[in-house]
């Protein structure tokens, strides 16, 4: 089975059919399942199986692939069309040196990743270790909510923080939405945003609206939290916003709760929240609910410290996030460019030209 293209021939969607997979090992006794079927080239030796792994699952053969799944609830692929189509067979040095082009940023891109594995994994566990032993301290007291330093406190939330309702300005009133200047967040606007800060959103409401609907002014520095469906998302905005009713918003006071600190917190305790929950629809928690719910509160200065810690370690997984990114969009556009043949690569220091 040693060089065959394996394909994917059956799919709920059209994206997924002519997927393909190059075996690059000689493994016996291999079976495929009805929903696949599998080629190799008549001669192998004018196919680099690299290479050709890239350009199946390049947007050039994909685009070709995509008009001859048929089906409606379920699509499939014809061998017999797909062996039709026409492919490209560029010198073997190309081949072979367009593929370690594409090989090199994968690998880079497998190294990054695997950084990020690592980070979130570091993360993990300095969470669990300052968010329950917090720094440096050597005696620690049983409480309700577990073991804590003798220095920390457990407080209801509504003891050191002002749980805040969101609520959706009437649809059917224009002035509430035309010409909106006030930010207005959605569980959808906390979930889709990358960074534990925000500052803008989807739709904007007007002053009109926040006076005459249950839609809360937040003040900058509030951690904005999804308390029905998704329950536990959150992020901090950095300029006066309002939510909707599917947020629930905690206002810190900021001489006994570090904000930051909070935004750490509900990571690590999201699932009791869960657990509180209820609903038949989707679950919810109440604002009741969060503000009888007992957290660890260390003293102001412990609370920064511990949230810088884990905020050094956030900035370190978003360098590699964006570097992960930018090698996405350099594979993108080297496979775009190369398995075209609108650039020509150079082998043993001479462009090969067609």
């Amino acid at each position: 089975m040693l060089y065959t293209n394996f394909y994917t021939s059956s799919s709920e969607t059209p994206d997924e059919v002519g997927i393909s997979s190059v075996l690059l090992e000689d493994i016996k006794n291999v079976y495929l399942n009805s929903f696949c079927f599998g080629f190799r080239f008549n001669d192998i030796n004018l196919t680099i199986p690299e290479f050709y792994g890239y350009y199946f699952r390049g947007p050039i053969f994909r685009r070709e692939v995509y008009p001859l799944a048929q089906g409606s609830t379920r699509f499939n692929l014809s061998k017999s069309e797909l062996i039709k189509l026409k492919i490209p067979i560029p010198p073997v040095p190309e081949q072979r040196k367009i593929a370690a082009i594409l090989s090199s940023v994968d690998e880079a891109i497998e190294k990054t990743e695997a950084i990020i594995e690592q980070t979130e994994k570091v993360k993990k566990g300095l969470m669990q270790q300052l968010l329950t032993k917090g720094i440096g301290h050597t005696k620690f007291k049983k409480t309700e909510i577990g073991e804590i330093p003798e220095e920390w406190e457990v407080k209801n939330i509504s003891e050191v923080a002002k749980v805040v309702s969101g609520g959706t300005p009437s649809k059917q009133i224009s002035e509430y939405w035309e010409n909106g200047t006030i930010p207005w967040a959605t569980p959808t606007d906390i979930t889709s945003n990358d960074n534990k800060y925000i500052s803008t959103t989807q739709s904007m409401i007007t002053e009109s609206a926040l006076r005459n609907s249950s839609a809360n002014l937040l003040p900058v520095g509030s951690v904005l939290m999804t308390s029905r469906a998704t329950i536990g998302p959150r992020c901090i905005n950095t300029v006066p916003m309002a939510t909707n009713q599917g947020v629930k918003s905690f206002i810190c006071d900021p001489d006994v709760l570090h904000n930051e600190y909070l935004y750490y917190l509900i990571d690590k305790i999201k699932d009791q929240f869960i657990a509180l929950a209820s609903g038949s629809t989707f679950l919810e928690i109440s604002k009741s609910a969060l503000e009888n719910f007992k957290i660890p509160v260390p003293p102001i200065e412990e609370q920064i410290e511990i949230a810088k810690i884990l905020s050094s370690v956030d900035e370190k997984m978003s360098v590699e996030k964006v570097k992960k990114e930018s090698l996405q969009i350099i594979k993108k556009g080297l496979m775009h460019s190369l398995l075209t043949g609108k650039v020509r690569v150079k082998v043993d220091d001479e462009v090969v030209s067609s």
